[in-house]
């Protein structure tokens, strides 16, 4: 009789799972394998659930098969299957890996170990192979998946022996049963009596779950009889049962499944695992002891089957290992997920250690309930040996690209990016991730970028080479599209056949910035120095011309014709005066006064005049640090400069726009080019001037700083505007940088070192003497400013302490932000948004004791309206005199009672 293929029906596995020998187990179980027999010519006697997931063929349709169907000669040059079979018989085992063909004629990676497979007499009965799938754990998984789903179909339409007994008798039997008794049909068994069909040893159990089930309702359990045939012979089965009801009639369905061709599987079972021996493949217990131990366990940990069966299953691993407790974990993840994939050090019989990849996998019988576990073990330490010597290797080499100064890129033969360095990534601005893979011509500018395709073509046809081995300066790109000038030199390897071509990245932006810087240095300082000589002689000129105009104008008779020529002559001196105090401001030569001071300041006490000089047709914003740093330069200058600046923002922006000016503290950490100069690491005040005017070209960006260069029509400008800010900032010890964008605007940020001295004293203005002051602290909230900042000045000069608010919002947040007792709420009655009033109240029920003082505009009516009894709070009518305010504002801090 045929052997027929070890999987056959929906109770094949499951019955599997409850074969007394456990090599059946083991092999029925193992999905991640492909674990079949060869008879001595090749063809096929026996294919497992991991054989059928794997190459995708049912065993039906392989079972008899040449296993040459499966192992195409040739493929990846190795040797055709007949000749495997023949060496394995002569050297007893072949290990081969390459590509193996599917059903399905899709390909995967595999590693085939061939043995020799002998019969208890020694006599050589076929080869049993063991096929690994090792592509991608994706594929993998997906193949498994796909695998599972149509053992589960199979299982659900294997052919099983069916019969329903009613009464006692057999009121239905399927084919499959009619077969198994080696009845004709089974019309000729219907009415016969079900006991008959069974051996007389079993009739008492029989009855017993009958009565069970026709009680209860529910299944029994699968158990093991024997059934009669019509010829008298015994066939084992395992017989599973159910009450069911057939036409109101209680009946027992039940389902019988021949388990002969199980018992001659499992000798092949038997010598299949046994004729393993690159992977030691056990079985273990529930509680996690062995039960099993093939010769590829016992070669791969020096354990003999006596030694290991019985042991705990933890004894193989490493004393850290077991310490924290990995075996149990193990266990745990098989019996939970239905497998554990693990790699780690275990120890042999004789001390020693190696790296073993295993596969732990739960077993469980039908009813879900845990037997045990298969384990397939591998001893990878050879491999791990070689792959830690690579990572080691690769590791250096990195190390050592890492702290190379230069940008080190790496690409193949096709342009692709392979391997970018650290400085490559700080130089370009790409991270390695972000650009590996892509094309190189995304690093060049142009024209190199355009070139590169047809140079690497060229190259590798003809050998003709303009870079590679030589290095030359070309233009770079970075992440933001800059382009920038690298220094290039490439060279080239082979690999495995394919060509590389490693290039060598210098940044020489820095390099030729600085040579620029020095040029332009040099040649602003030449015109510098003519200029201030110019100035001073021409000096000496206007102090004579501009004297003797004077005295001219006093000798000269009241409405005297010469008068008007004379002043012509006197204001024309005093703006070539102008002119030359421009001239020794550019070349540095004019005398400084410096003092230390707040920028701030010097932008708010100049404010006013920059909107009547810019006009009403462009916005002056101001944005300026609370906690700006003090800085020593000559006010005077400063103020220029910000008169220069707004002027030339005025004249690029005809039809308005807005001029912003922005104060903030800045930290530099690495040294920045501005123009002319290099802006060494230290604590900075930034002054920025930013306009939205028409911008600038980079042409005339380059010389915007030189005197007498303009861009303006001829009489308009002399082009000493800005020569005369970078002259100022470069004596007071700062450094100018600029940028703009045509059609965008312009940005100028002059950078001024941070001083630790202390802030000079200005000149106080006059007090009012005649009014006694105070040390309280008055929260003002006035929306005008004009109001507001009369209303500071007389308070803060008379010694009291002022928080400024310009609305009632305000006003809350700078009192949480004082977190101190406010003495008096001075308030005007009207505002935006939340009134006078209003704010008095919240006020009041946050801070005991407030006193307030109400100030308006509006007529006695109009305040009425807003909540106010003038005979019930204090007020003060404006407009009011400094004077008047300050005594009402005594008045009201010496009274006793809070004001609401």
């Amino acid at each position: 009789m045929d052997s027929p293929p070890i999987s056959q029906g929906p109770f094949s596995t499951a019955l599997l799972h409850q074969a007394a020998d456990p090599f059946r187990l083991l092999v029925e179980s193992v999905k991640d394998y492909a674990i079949f027999m060869v008879d001595p010519a090749g063809g096929i006697m026996s294919w497992n659930p991991g054989a059928q997931r794997i190459y995708g063929y049912e065993p039906m349709e392989i079972l008899g098969h040449s296993v040459a169907e499966i192992h195409a000669p040739g493929t990846d040059g190795e040797m055709p299957i007949a000749e495997m079979l023949a060496r394995v018989k002569k050297e007893g085992r072949l290990e081969v890996t390459g590509l193996r063909r599917r059903k399905d004629g899709s390909s995967f990676w595999a590693i085939v170990t061939i043995t020799n497979l002998l019969d208890s007499f020694g006599q050589h009965i076929g080869f049993a192979m063991v096929t690994r799938d090792i592509t991608e754990r994706v594929e993998r998984e997906q193949a498994l998946s796909e695998s599972e789903e149509r053992h589960r179909r199979l299982l659900e339409t294997m052919p099983d022996a069916v019969l329903v007994n009613t009464d006692g008798q057999l009121s239905y039997c399927n084919p499959a049963f009619a077969r198994l008794v080696t009845a004709a049909s089974p019309g000729e068994l219907i009415g016969k009596p079900v006991l008959d069909f069974f051996h007389p040893h079993y009739h008492g159990i029989i009855r017993e779950r009958i009565a069970e089930m026709l009680s209860t309702g529910e299944a029994v359990p699968l158990i093991e009889e024997e059934v009669v045939r019509l010829d008298g012979k015994i066939v084992p089965t395992e017989v599973a049962a159910v009450p069911i009801t057939i036409q109101s009639r209680p009946s027992i369905l039940v389902v019988i499944h021949d388990v002969r061709p199980r018992k001659e599987a499992e000798e092949w079972l038997h010598l299949m695992v046994e004729s393993v021996q690159d992977y030691a493949i056990f079985a273990l217990d529930a509680k996690g002891r062995i039960r099993s131990w093939n010769t590829g366990a016992t070669r791969i940990t020096g354990y003999s089957d006596k030694e290991a069966i019985g042991q705990d299953y933890a004894f193989l691993f490493a004393e850290e290992d077991a310490r924290a407790g990995v075996p149990l974990r193990e266990l745990e993840t098989a019996a939970t997920a239905g497998r554990a994939v693990e790699e780690g050090w275990r120890i042999r019989k004789d001390g020693s250690r190696f790296w073993a990849n295993g596969v732990l996998v739960g077993l469980r019988d039908r009813s879900g309930g845990l037997r045990g576990f298969v384990k397939i073990t591998r001893d990878l330490t050879e491999r791990r040996k070689a792959e830690e010597a690579v990572r080691g290797k690769e590791a250096l080499l990195q190390s050592i690209l890492n702290v190379v100064v230069d940008g080190i890129v790496t690409i193949d033969e096709h342009g692709q990016i392979i391997s970018f360095n650290r400085s490559a990534e700080k130089i370009f601005g790409y991270s390695a991730h972000e650009v590996v893979g892509k094309n190189i011509k995304e690093l060049m500018g142009p024209p190199y970028r355009d070139q590169h395709d047809d140079y690497i073509a060229r190259y590798l046809e003809t050998g003709m080479a303009r870079v590679i081995g030589t290095g030359r300066e070309v233009e770079a790109r970075r992440k933001d599209g800059s382009v920038f000038p690298v220094e290039l030199s490439i060279t080239e390897f082979r690999l495995n056949g394919g060509r590389f071509f490693t290039g060598n990245v210098r940044d020489i932006s820095r390099r030729k910035a600085m040579a620029e810087q020095l040029r332009q240095s040099q040649k602003m300082e030449s015109v510098g120095q003519l200029a201030g000589g110019v100035a001073h002689d021409f000096n000496n000129l206007l102090t004579i011309i501009t004297g003797y105009s004077e005295i001219i104008m006093g000798s000269l008779q009241p409405g005297s014709e010469l008068e008007s020529a004379v002043k012509a002559i006197k204001e024309a001196g005093e703006r070539a005066a102008a002119l030359t105090r421009q001239l020794l401001a550019f070349s540095r030569q004019s005398v400084l006064e410096p003092r230390v001071l707040n920028v701030n300041d010097v932008v708010r006490e100049t404010e006013k005049m920059l909107r009547r000089l810019i006009g009403e047709d462009i916005e002056l914003k101001t944005v300026l640090a609370d906690d700006l740093g003090l800085i020593r330069v000559d006010p005077g200058h400063l103020t220029q400069v910000l008169m220069n600046l707004a002027v030339n923002s005025r004249d690029v922006m005809p039809r308005g726009g807005r001029l912003t000016i922005e104060t903030c503290n800045v930290t530099l950490r690495q040294p920045r080019m501005a123009v002319y100069s290099e802006i060494k690491p230290d604590n900075y005040v930034l002054l920025s001037v930013a306009d939205t005017g028409s911008g600038m070209t980079p042409e005339v960006k380059a010389r915007i700083f030189e005197p007498f260069f303009t861009t303006k029509e001829v009489g308009k400008g002399t082009g000493l505007g800005l020569s005369v800010v970078h002259g100022i900032v470069r004596q007071s010890g700062g450094h100018i940088e600029v940028d703009s964008e045509p059609g965008v605007g312009t940005i100028f940020r002059i950078y001024f070192p941070i001083t630790d001295g202390p802030k000079s004293e200005q000149a106080g203005l006059a007090d009012w003497r005649t009014i006694r002051g105070g040390s309280e602290t008055i929260l003002l909230v006035e929306d005008e400013p004009g109001v507001r900042q009369i209303a500071l000045l007389a308070l803060r000069t008379h010694g009291y302490r002022v928080i400024v608010a310009g609305d009632a919002d305000e006003a809350e947040q700078a009192v949480d932000k004082h977190g101190k007792a406010i003495d008096l709420l001075l308030t005007d009655v009207v505002m935006p948004g939340m009134g006078g009033r209003e704010l008095a109240e919240r006020l009041a029920r946050r801070t005991s004791g407030l006193r307030t003082l109400y100030m308006s505009g509006y007529t006695s009516d109009q305040v009425l309206r807003h909540g106010l009894v003038q005979e019930q709070v204090d007020f003060i009518q404006k407009p009011f005199s400094p004077l008047e305010l300050l005594r009402k504002v005594r008045e009201v801090l010496d009274k006793g009672k809070p004001q609401t």
